[in-house]
């Protein structure tokens, strides 16, 4: 980690245990993993100090959250109060409420221009995580979907995890979780197993608002 004063290392035994959020476009190739250059990226990091930490690191790891480059903290004590606006109303309604959906479904339009798209033989739909589980064969994922539920094998370090809701703040994408009510944009490459009981590979998971839709 580089930060404006120092350097430092962090450990981390397991990427399924860390958090990652991105709240800045994806480029192609902000994808983490072992081995990844993410040089070019700035991240808000969170981590633990442990008893006896590794050789050569502060601690754990816990969370990577990307940002813009221009991100700061702000202290609120020293901010200067927002300012008041007054909202004309015509006939009953407010002036300003035509631009705040205008607004809203500009934001959805972005992120679904921000997306992962599908390369040749995926699959891509909007669903639900109903659960996860771990074997001696993997990582796999319950998702559910209007059609129903699928079993998807996870690739583990390589699988693209993004989100563009605030609503899974701390979540950890492990085994046993149970259904989570935030909606996720999936890709997966289809291809049933009857040994592995699975209907395809997940090759991304992108966590997005609950009034979001594919089209």
């Amino acid at each position: 980690m580089k930060t404006d004063s120092e350097n430092f290392s962090l450990a981390s035994s397991d990427f399924r245990q860390l958090t990652i959020l991105t709240f800045v476009p994806d480029n192609g190739r902000g994808e983490v993993g072992c081995n990844s250059s993410l040089s070019d990226y700035v991240a808000v990091i969170t981590y633990r100090d442990v008893p006896a930490p590794k050789a050569g690191s502060r601690g754990e790891l816990v969370a990577l959250e990307f940002v813009p480059n221009d991100f700061r903290f702000v202290d609120l004590n020293a901010e200067p109060d927002a300012p008041t606006y007054v909202i004309e109303e015509t006939g009953g309604q407010a002036a300003g409420s035509g631009g705040t959906a205008e607004r809203r479904n500009a934001m959805m339009q972005a992120i679904r221009n921000g997306l992962r798209k599908p390369a040749d033989g995926e699959t891509q739909e909007l669903g639900s995580i109903e659960s996860s589980e771990c074997t001696k064969e993997g990582m796999f994922f319950f998702i559910k979907t209007t059609a129903g539920i699928l079993r998807l094998a996870s690739p583990g370090q390589s699988m693209n995890l993004r989100a563009f809701t605030p609503d899974i703040e701390s979540l950890q994408i492990a085994c046993g979780m149970k259904p989570l009510d935030v909606p996720i944009v999936f890709i997966y490459k289809s291809g049933p197993d009857a040994k592995r009981k699975v209907a395809g590979d997940l090759v991304s998971i992108e966590f997005v608002p609950k009034t979001f839709t594919l089209n």
